[in-house]
């Protein structure tokens, strides 16, 4: 076979440096590291990756990026001592204690809720017990009925609860956990059960002592639990024989949230 020069077309060995020419080359150049790993080192997959959790961070905003990743760019980013951050974030309340007051006097017999509004409420506060023990099952509740210028509690734990003693007196500390129940069931035949009392339906209710037997129930309530009162109350006054507002006072520095839900008027007392 015919020997074709390298002007035609042929390669010659002899026109390309060797190997070790090339490694001279790059020795000899002054290329330092960090040249070497931007021009060689484009992607991430492509480094040497050590102690990767390391160069996890945490953005103001909570989001975890990697440090110098794409998701970084306009973003402030900063270390965070986990421990000191968090600390202020722990809070009490995850189990909550819950007091419903219930007006049960004369002006829920008004009829603009129908049948009544009683029975309006009363059924409104079963959907709530369930929802409510549903969504917090280490939560406990308690009801208290304003019937006339009486605050009667709702027992639910059997007959040792339901004792007239223990209802008609006031209780407090360790004996006021046995009128709170966390089933649903056995809160709600209560609530049935207290709506078919002949007194229910008259009277005028006092606001006051409904408040102040939900203080005494809460006083019993644990420390890392929420003390909350809702009260459902349908009248336009409360017959009161000692002053709410020293009532109100004592319930606030109880720490007790209270929240009311109004059929009617709302009363300036009730804000």
């Amino acid at each position: 076979m015919a020997h074709r020069p390298a002007g035609t077309g042929g390669r010659d060995a002899t026109a390309y440096p060797s190997v070790e020419e090339v490694l001279q080359e790059l020795e000899g150049n002054g290329t330092d590291a960090a040249a070497e790993e931007d021009l060689y080192g484009q992607y991430a997959w492509e480094c040497e990756a050590e102690r990767s959790w390391d160069q996890l961070i945490e953005s103001s905003e909570g989001f975890v990026l990697l440090h110098g990743g794409a998701a970084e760019e306009g973003v402030k980013t900063r270390r965070i001592d986990r421990r000191q951050q968090h600390e202020p974030q722990i809070k009490k309340g995850i189990i909550r204690s819950l007091v419903l007051l219930i007006d049960m006097s004369e002006a829920m017999r008004e009829k603009d809720f129908r049948p009544d509004r009683l029975r309006c409420v009363c059924q409104l506060a079963e959907e709530f017990i369930g929802t409510f023990l549903l969504q917090n099952p280490l939560a406990q509740l308690a009801q208290v009925a304003l019937i006339g210028p009486s605050a009667e509690p709702l027992a639910a734990r059997g007959e040792a609860a339901r004792d007239s003693a223990a209802v008609s007196a006031r209780p407090s500390g360790s004996a006021s956990m046995q009128l709170f129940s966390s089933s649903a069931s056995e809160s709600i035949a209560a609530l049935r059960e207290k709506r078919k009392h002949p007194g229910v339906g008259t009277g005028v209710p006092s606001l006051n002592n409904g408040l102040h037997l939900a203080k005494d129930l809460l006083a019993g309530v644990p420390p890392y639990c929420t003390r909350e009162v809702l009260v459902l109350f349908g009248s336009l006054r409360t017959c009161d024989v000692g002053c709410i507002e020293e009532t109100i006072a004592a319930v606030k520095k109880s720490n007790i949230c209270c929240n009311v839900i109004c059929l009617a008027a709302e009363l300036h007392v009730l804000k």
